[in-house]
């Protein structure tokens, strides 16, 4: 399966990256959510049976890999997220 991402820059510094089914009518699978201070907090999704988790924020890679391991549970490849949230370019 494969996934999208669409990211939105926050005024005052931070961002946050949405990843998304590629369906007709997208769901929400995870928010990618990095703060002003470096830490990135981190909501994953599961569509398939309507839940949700909050992970506080926490440094960049422990983020990414709860991030990884959720898309993996749900079947979907990390190709796409390794490139987009890579510490190096976001990093600051």
């Amino acid at each position: 399966m494969d996934y999208q991402t669409v990211e939105f820059e926050r005024i005052g510094g931070g961002w946050t990256m949405e990843y998304r089914t590629m369906d007709v009518v997208p769901m929400t699978l995870a928010y990618f959510d990095k703060q002003s201070g470096g830490l990135v907090a981190v909501t994953v999704f599961d569509p398939y049976k309507g839940t949700q988790r909050y992970y506080a924020p926490r440094k960049h890679v422990n983020a990414s890999g709860i991030l990884y391991r959720h898309l993996e549970k749900l079947g979907y490849k990390n190709r796409v997220a390794e490139k987009v949230i890579d510490s190096t370019e976001y990093d600051g």
